[in-house]
């Protein structure tokens, strides 16, 4: 499985609902994206980080150094975002 999709299967299992919209960097190859849960709520950015990066260290191990970075949003942060 290519590491945009074994990293997308991964944030679907531990934050259901959330869209996981993951491309790989052209440049480095790394996994870039965002990542949009209706959890993500009420928490501050770095806690959202935290949940993410932990996760993804304990599923993937030496390979989450191929993520770069997922940018964390609640489905209200989102669309406001989107209308701007």
């Amino acid at each position: 499985m290519e590491i945009v999709e074994q990293v997308k299967a991964l944030l679907q299992e531990r934050f259901p609902g959330a869209d996981a919209i993951l491309e790989p960097d052209p440049y480095s190859k790394r996994v870039i994206g965002h990542l949009v849960w209706h959890g993500f709520e009420d928490l501050e950015q770095i806690d959202r980080q935290d949940l993410v990066i932990s996760w993804l260290r304990q599923q993937l191990g030496a390979e989450a150094r191929r993520v770069s970075i997922i940018l964390t949003y609640s489905p209200n942060e989102y669309r406001a975002m989107s209308l701007a």
